[in-house]
């Protein structure tokens, strides 16, 4: 294969060619392979889990976390994250959206496992 040319036929796939990255770009790439398997899974029907999990998500860009939400919604796929609310709402998330699609909430009063 030529310079700068992928080799399709290898798996598993990998990014490469990332020095530079911030780690947020690197996640927003991740989190779109994940959203797009999913999609690619749900097309070719084949039975894969209907969820991805991810953590860290407070490095990617508001915008491109507020895209991924809004697919993986599309796809009626579930995208579970532990994330900041500060970077839900600074990320346009609308609050309904966030109080009908959050799980469990955490706070320095509401703890998983206590004092």
């Amino acid at each position: 294969m030529g310079s700068g040319q992928a080799d399709t036929e290898q798996f598993p796939v990998s990014f490469v060619d990332l020095e530079g990255t911030s780690t947020g770009t690197r996640k927003s790439l991740a989190a779109a392979y994940d959203v797009s398997y999913q999609r690619f899974a749900q097309v070719n029907k084949f039975s894969v889990p209907r969820f991805v999990v991810h953590d860290v998500v407070e490095t990617i860009e508001g915008e491109n976390l507020r895209a991924i939400v809004e697919l993986e919604e599309e796809y009626d796929t579930q995208f579970i994250i532990a994330v900041l609310k500060e970077k839900l709402d600074s990320s346009g998330i609308d609050e309904l959206y966030q109080q009908q699609h959050t799980i469990l909430q955490l706070s320095q009063e509401e703890r998983l496992f206590g004092d």
